[in-house]
């Protein structure tokens, strides 16, 4: 595990980046922060975690789809990862392609925090 911690000290208060490539990780701070004479507090600002809980798993990454009104039942399957709606949109649109298909589109409704699938009427 490679662990950047940097502090910087401030009037009051201390500032810590910790980073690592896993999701669990744990570091010391040398020398320890003291905090004495006063109350203290200690708050969370920022977390960032770029996408790192794959939202395609082994349970939901099977699409299966008609292409001629109800006969021929065609399915793809998405990579297990961790993906944006657009980029879900763009794998799919792919691997129909490679099946010689398309008419499936998918886009962010940002308002309602979802997705439209747009579905032409071929399929």
């Amino acid at each position: 595990m490679k662990t950047i911690v940097s502090s910087i000290s401030r009037e009051l208060g201390h500032s810590l980046l910790l980073s690592a490539n896993t999701s669990a990780f744990s570091t010391q701070i040398c020398p320890p922060l003291e905090l004495t004479g006063k109350r203290w507090a200690v708050g969370l600002l920022n977390l960032e975690t770029y996408n790192s809980i794959p939202n395609i798993t082994e349970k939901n990454n099977v699409f299966t789809y008609l292409t001629d009104s109800g006969s021929t039942w065609k399915t793809i399957t998405l990579t297990v990862g961790s993906y944006e709606i657009s980029e879900i949109d763009s794998e799919i649109q792919r691997l129909m392609q490679l099946n010689g298909d398309s008419g499936i589109e998918i886009t962010v409704n940002r308002p309602s925090l979802g997705s439209v699938v747009n579905i032409t009427p071929a399929y």
